[in-house]
């Protein structure tokens, strides 16, 4: 998925300075590629955050186990192995 919107960003879209109002909803026409991968990393952040820590009745360990599974999947994510 993250593939494909960076696939589709234009280099125009970086160099004009909109993309740095990416969350203003009046400038979402104009860079809507830009738009995509900002919303799309947002929404993956706040995954992980609220499954690292979003439940109170965690211990330590199990979110050391969360952390490291992100960890994973990062690596995966990024063409390295999960066991490097």
């Amino acid at each position: 998925m993250d593939v494909e919107l960076f696939k589709k960003v234009i280099l125009h879209d970086f160099l004009d300075s909109i993309w740095s109002q990416w969350d203003n909803r009046a400038n979402e026409h104009l860079t809507p590629t830009i738009h995509a991968i900002m919303t799309h990393f947002s929404r993956v952040v706040k995954c992980v955050i609220t499954t690292c820590l979003g439940d109170p009745s965690m211990t330590a360990q199990d979110r050391v186990r969360v952390v490291e599974l992100w960890i994973q999947v990062a690596k995966v994510r990024c063409g390295r192995s999960a066991n490097a």
